[in-house]
């Protein structure tokens, strides 16, 4: 297999997917880490077992957080680094719970067999799947297991299409273990190459992550979050379709239902909004950002989340959630989140490709709307969460239900396993 061709794939598919402008600082991130690692490992580095987790992003290692805690508590005297190739970790404010957290080498035999040599790793983990070749050969040839945790390959990825399927085939054949989120993931990883014998279905690390996460309310206005007689829509990750659809529907309401409609966009930039604000000002609302309210401020009717990182923090207030990107195919956002607070989500038509949404509509925690008339399946699903609390609750509940897996419990106990081999 020619390795130097699927490396390079690999980088032109993360230049398509995060711009020239990410690309460029984590190549840059990158081009000297393989000598970082090495003077942290000739100073650090101890004769405990070293576990070597991956995640390409902020996301990725914030989802295999959980089972690192695990391991800290089943292993602790064993060393924990995470390496990533975005540049979103450098900028990440929570302390990561490892001995050290750096960009991954580059995927050339010369700074990998350097990197292995220095830090002499007990287990290499891929957290969700950024699976680098060059490190995978490397570690089969050193005798160190690599392990998938929360596998997953999205249907439509190239990996799994001529010509990259044959190109990585070779790769997916000699990683030691795969613990696959679902059954259609752990088929898709069999496709790839995985023996089925060396493949499982654990749940995703993720929804323990949302889970167990620590809510941050120091900064937010709890005030104008706590009006108890009108209801709390929040609209989280939309794009310009969805914050239409929610302002057209909470207006058609207003006399009928008071309530608090909040719009988080999934880019807060200036532009959007602004725009968003003129939008809901021409609708008749008494808006306001964010980042503007106070505790006093005066009764708001919609208020645009205009910062990053709040999100999350925000659904503790919601009695209901809508999910943006379901009406464009395969650009739903993440539900988990808001049924980590056990607030039931509504979501558009396109929900069928994502697991976690296919699970909850299943269960009965997520409801997707129609395509034909949205505004007003919205509105009926609205009116239902408002008169019916009983059958809010049972919403709520079933969608936060669907995260009670205990996947992080099984991946700790599979690199556990492996790193006791």
């Amino acid at each position: 297999m020619a390795i130097p061709a699927y490396s390079t794939a690999l980088r032109v598919a993360s230049r398509i997917r995060f711009g020239p402008q990410r690309v460029v600082a984590s190549l840059q991130g990158r081009e000297g880490a393989a000598r970082r690692w090495s003077e942290w490992a000739n100073q650090h580095r101890t004769d405990t077992p070293l576990v070597w987790i991956h995640g390409a992003s902020v996301g990725e290692l914030a989802s295999i957080d959980p089972v690192v805690r695990r391991l800290r508590q089943l292993k602790p005297e064993c060393q924990i680094i995470l390496t990533h190739t975005s540049s979103s970790v450098e900028s990440w404010t929570p302390r990561w719970n490892a001995e050290r957290v750096d960009y991954m080498p580059m995927d050339d035999e010369r700074s990998t067999e350097t990197t292995f040599a220095a830090l002499r790793p007990s287990l290499l983990v891929f957290s969700r799947g950024d699976v680098w070749p060059t490190h995978v050969d490397v570690a089969t040839n050193s005798d160190v297991p690599t392990v998938i945790i929360g596998g997953q390959v999205s249907p439509g990825s190239n990996r799994l299409a001529w010509p990259v399927r044959n190109l990585c085939e070779h790769i997916y054949q000699k990683l030691t273990f795969v613990a696959a989120t679902d059954g259609e993931n752990a088929e898709r990883y069999h496709r790839l190459g995985v023996d089925p014998s060396a493949i499982d279905v654990i749940g995703d690390p993720r929804h323990d992550h949302v889970l167990e996460r620590i809510t941050q309310l120091r900064d937010l206005p709890i005030g104008v979050f706590q009006a108890p007689t009108r209801h709390t829509l929040i609209g989280g990750s939309t794009d310009a379709f969805d914050a239409d659809l929610l302002l057209k529907a909470a207006r058609g309401m207003r006399d009928s239902a008071p309530m608090l409609l909040v719009i988080a966009p999934h880019e807060p930039d200036a532009r959007t909004v602004k725009q968003l604000a003129h939008r809901a000002a021409r609708m008749g609302f008494r808006s306001a950002f964010l980042s503007e309210l106070s505790d006093a401020t005066d009764e708001v009717q919609c208020v645009i989340v205009d910062r990053m990182g709040v999100l999350f923090d925000l659904y503790a207030f919601a009695d209901s959630a809508y999910i943006g990107g379901g009406f464009r195919k395969r650009r739903l956002h993440s539900v988990i989140e808001p049924a980590a607070y056990g607030v039931p989500v509504i979501v558009g038509p396109h929900w069928k490709r994502f697991a976690d949404a296919q699970s909850m509509v299943e269960n009965g925690g997520v409801v997707a709307l129609e395509t034909r008339d949205p505004i007003d399946s919205l509105k009926r699903e609205l009116v239902r969460l408002i008169e019916d609390p009983g059958y809010r609750w049972h919403r709520g509940l079933s969608a936060r239900r669907t995260l009670l897996g205990g996947a992080a419990d099984r991946a700790a106990e599979i690199v556990l396993r492996y790193l006791l081999r």
